[in-house]
């Protein structure tokens, strides 16, 4: 078994056993995050897809060993303790933790092309499925919204999906009819 499937293998694990987070959160984000990003590597195969595909599994350990802090930071600190048990070199894990600590970027953008896809591969996989039924119902159930506050956040959170994190006009163009429906549809349930 090669390394990622060890990790993906590894992640799935922990996903289901420590209960950190909801258990919709495997199925319906991480594997569409990894469908994403191997339809973004096979239209940029420039890019390195080992890093790429390890990122997948490891852009939210943070959530999924239930860790403290700054979600970016401490999941890439993670990272940096999780990949060594799979033989990951450390040059790999480096750039594995730099791009985990970009992944939801506020102010600091992603700059290299692995980066940018795991952005635009984590974003485009909330369009693939039921994630934002998933998503305002664990904010509905968390944090106690009003639903009116709920569905404005998720109107947010879907427009700086596809505005700011889908990089690709290309794959823009694949996801825009969902972008537009889905906008709509939160907007006026």
């Amino acid at each position: 078994m090669d390394i990622v499937s060890r990790v993906k293998n590894a992640i799935k694990r922990d996903c289901l056993e420590l209960g950190h987070f909801e258990p919709w959160f495997y199925p319906v984000h991480l594997l569409a995050v990894e469908k994403n990003a191997k339809y973004l590597l096979k239209k940029m195969p420039d890019a390195d897809s080992l890093v790429i595909l390890l990122a997948v599994w490891c852009h939210d350990l943070q959530r999924i060993h239930g860790l403290p802090g700054d979600h970016q930071k401490a999941g890439a600190e993670e990272t940096k303790r999780f990949l060594p048990q799979f033989g990951v070199s450390k040059e790999i894990i480096k750039k594995v933790a730099d791009i985990v600590a970009l992944h939801d970027f506020d102010a600091r953008a992603p700059k290299s092309l692995e980066a940018k896809i795991l952005v635009c591969a984590d974003a485009m996989s909330h369009f693939d499925n039921s994630f934002y039924v998933w998503l305002i119902s664990s904010w509905l159930q968390r944090k106690k919204f009003s639903m009116k506050q709920a569905k404005k956040d998720l109107v947010e959170k879907i427009e700086l999906d596809f505005n700011k994190r889908i990089f690709f006009e290309f794959a823009k163009k694949k996801l825009e009819k969902k972008y537009k429906l889905f906008k709509e549809f939160y907007k006026t349930v």
